[in-house]
């Protein structure tokens, strides 16, 4: 049995990240100090933002929690500079951890607001942050699109440095996208800008940019040149991190044409300043980069000793990415002793370490959401149980590794179909424009030549009139011109010819895209009857609406998903035993795919708590949920963990008492009585992993009155931006509405509230999913 070990490099080459302070609290107690004693509200702004800034790398909830104070106080005071300021640092936070519709929300904010002062270098920052937005998501013509914009308005200001960064990031979109060329060409004008304010590492950073696509293309001579003059400009100003990054690259040149000796001196060079740096996470990079050259060398024991090393240090610093890719290289390597050992002792002691740090590299990738690092452990485990002999296990594996590779075979599709549009419609702009440029010079050398011919007989009339003498000499001029024009004839025809044959090639490549066009249809056809399928399943799980219950006369659903499948849900259960009907709104994390399977667990754990007889009050059908949810879904709370959850309304209707409980947990329940609007507020706490999960939710006891008529629903509706002015509904909009609309029949209630959201939205697009349920008692 032969494997071959293709290692998960975590090596970066292109950004450099800054360090941040070991003082950070310090200086944030120096801050909060300035905030405390400033004596003006602009002073205590600037000072809240400045903590943000101080906690961004390190704490970004508080950094977060900072900045919205500061908005909210520079709102109040009318410093909308500060303010728009606050917003454009509360996205970034949000892009640091990786909700980038959140983050491009705060930036539109920000845009708004710099837009209305006016202030081009803000209005800038926020098209350049939405571009690097789309970026981290992989939507380059839309980050291209932005980035540009941001470009043409720094122009307008002549900041040479920041268009230096914009050339920069257009150089990475190419780079993305494979357009060498023109990756090549941002980085060149990006040195030009570097060059012209005088950053040093901005230049040397172009170096490296450029050397990164001659690596990728494999053109190491090219690739080794840039790296050299990124290293010499990086120790001229004594950017030790630069210096680190050009070895290790200079490294991984040596590695690929097998000089591993080289490469390993490299590497120990970069590991060496990393050391008197004391940047531990360099340390990490350099040592897993020692690693690999030792095993492409075949000296797999030495390989297995320096990955360990990187390993100690990822999990010191907390990195899970890293820790996961390493835990999987020395999996693999365990793997490839056990392939060339006979010895059944040893080979079994090699394939059960591998095993062991490959499932410690997959619950580490399952818990961060790493989809390649998944991958990559699914495919040692099902390797080494096959090595192991237990087959069983290594399909079970092996199907996994299938299951989570289609995923992101289907992730990059959709990404392809995007690219492919965008250049379908830029491709035949191109062809259009040239097909209308060769018709207009056919068209100016066709009106030249009615003009000579015009002009020649004219001539020729003129001087037959009056020098009758000179007709043999006209005549002779004439036959000249017929000359000229016939070979100019000639030429035209030739052109045409020339012309017919570039039809025929815009022809073939018309038929060419089309047949890509089509093969991209019918991926996105599967793809969305894939879609469509789990909508039928969705839809099936979902409850029915209960009907010919004693105390209510009537009820509405409205549920509008954004997508095909929805993170919102509702829940109706009676629970015939003890007369008690169960029903609730909930709002899943997330919306789409991975909402809908959120939405699917809530309706099942709920149809299995209506069951459980010890269940008495509506507050603990929620503390039971959160139970279920948190530990299905493995919550911990450690930092940096996904909490996903819930938020939710819920009421326990006891029929026979006339009387119902409502618990929520951030969702509120709305009771219309004697047309007086009530509302009763949920717990300010999720269905899920948080601070307050210890906390029990509260069960509020209202007495049923005939007339009375309840509603719950998610946020989705008083979130939507519409109108206008393009601002949201908001929820004291939604209540009046209600109000509005509240004596009406439950059906035609339905329709209203349908009609208004689509109304509201006019041309915008639907951003949440959408739901809202009355009861008439």
């Amino acid at each position: 049995m032969k494997k071959s070990l293709k290692f998960t490099i975590f090596f970066l080459t292109i950004v450099l990240f800054g360090n941040f302070g070991t003082n950070a609290g310090n200086v944030a107690d120096s801050l909060l100090s300035v905030y405390k004693n400033a004596s003006s509200d602009t002073s205590r702004i600037k000072a809240l933002i400045d903590i943000g800034n101080n906690y961004r790398g390190q704490n970004p909830d508080s950094a977060l929690s900072y900045y919205r104070k500061a908005s909210g106080l520079a709102e109040k005071a009318g410093s909308k500079k500060f303010q728009a300021l606050a917003v454009k640092n509360q996205g970034i936070i949000f892009d640091l951890q990786h909700d980038f519709d959140k983050a491009r929300e705060k930036y539109l904010n920000a845009l708004e607001i710099y837009s209305s002062i006016p202030d081009k270098d803000g209005m800038a920052a926020c098209r350049f942050n939405i571009g690097l937005s789309y970026y981290n998501q992989g939507r380059y013509a839309d980050a291209n699109a932005l980035i540009q914009q941001a470009l043409e308005l720094y122009r307008e200001l002549k900041e040479p440095a920041k268009q230096a960064h914009c050339y920069s990031n257009l150089g990475n979109i190419a780079f993305q996208q494979g357009n060498y060329p023109q990756a090549i060409n941002s980085y060149q004008e990006a040195m030009k800008k570097f060059e012209e304010a005088g950053n040093s590492n901005g230049v040397a950073d172009s170096y490296n940019n450029i050397g990164n696509i001659y690596y990728r293309q494999r053109n190491f001579a090219q690739a080794g040149d840039c790296y050299d003059k990124a290293l010499s400009k990086y120790h001229e100003s004594g950017n030790t991190m630069g210096v680190v990054l050009c070895y290790n690259n200079l490294g991984l040149i040596s590695n690929d044409q097998k000089a591993y000796k080289k490469a390993v001196d490299y590497f120990q060079k970069a590991l060496e300043i990393s050391e008197k740096s004391g940047n531990r996470k360099e340390f990490a990079i350099c040592y897993s980069n020692i690693g690999m050259a030792y095993y492409s060398g075949k000296n797999l024991n030495k390989a297995i000793e320096f990955f360990n090393k990187a390993l100690v240090i990822c999990e010191e610093t907390g990195d899970k990415l890293k820790t996961a890719v390493t835990l999987g290289n020395i999996a693999k390597i365990y793997n490839t002793l056990g392939d060339s050992v006979t010895n059944v002792v040893e080979k079994k002691k090699h394939y059960s370490e591998a095993i062991k740090y490959a499932l410690r590299s997959d619950s580490i990738a399952e818990g961060i959401g790493a989809l390649h690092e998944r991958q990559q452990a699914c495919s040692n485990l099902s390797a080494s149980y096959e090595g192991l002999g237990d087959y069983k296990t290594s399909l079970r594996y092996h199907i996994l590794y299938t299951t989570i590779k289609d995923t992101l075979v289907n992730m990059e599709t959709n990404r392809l179909v995007s690219d492919m549009s965008a250049k379908y419609e830029s491709e035949k702009k191109e062809l259009l424009i040239g097909k209308l440029s060769k018709e207009k010079e056919f068209q100016v050398a066709e009106n030249k030549k009615q003009r000579i011919l015009i002009f020649s007989f004219i001539a020729g009339f003129i001087i037959i009139a009056f020098f009758l003498i000179m007709i043999f000499r006209q005549y002779k001029q004439i036959k000249k011109a017929n000359k000229l024009l016939a070979e100019q004839k000639h030429e035209i025809e030739d052109k045409n010819e020339e012309l017919n044959q570039q039809n025929e090639e815009i022809r073939t490549q018309r038929d060419e895209i089309e047949v890509q066009r089509d093969q991209i249809t019918k991926i996105h056809r599967e793809i969305t009857d894939s879609i469509h399928y789990a909508e039928r399943i969705q839809k099936a799980i979902l409850p029915q609406l209960e009907e010919n219950i004693p105390l209510i006369k009537d009820m509405f659903i409205m549920f509008k998903p954004k997508d095909v499948v929805s993170g919102d849900f509702y829940f109706m259960r009676h629970i015939e035993s003890s007369n008690v009907l169960v029903a609730a709104a909930a709002d899943c994390t997330g919306h789409g795919v991975p909402g809908a399977f959120m939405s699917m667990l809530g309706v099942t754990f709920l149809n299995e708590i209506c069951l459980n007889p010890e269940i008495q009050h509506s507050g603990e059908v929620l503390d039971l949920l959160r139970k279920y949810i948190i530990t299905s879904l493995h919550q911990t709370g450690k930092f940096g963990e996904q909490k996903d959850g819930m938020d939710i309304s819920l009421v326990a209707i006891f029929i026979d008492k006339r009387e119902l409980e409502f618990s929520g947990a951030n969702n509120p329940l709305y009771l219309i009585r004697d047309n007086e609007l009530i509302e009763y507020k949920g717990n300010k706490m999720p269905i899920g992993i948080h601070d307050k999960a210890n906390q029990p939710f509260a069960s509020q006891l209202i007495k049923i009155q005939d007339g009375d008529c309840i509603y719950m629903s998610s946020d989705g509706f008083s979130d939507q931006f519409g109108g206008e002015d393009g601002k949201k509904y908001m929820t004291k909009n939604f209540k009046k509405f209600l109000h509005l609309i509240h004596q009406k029949l439950m059906d035609e209630q339905r329709i209203l509230v349908e009609k208004e959201s689509i109304d509201w939205r006019g041309k915008n697009e639907q951003i949440d999913d959408q739901l809202v349920m009355g009861i008439r008692f």
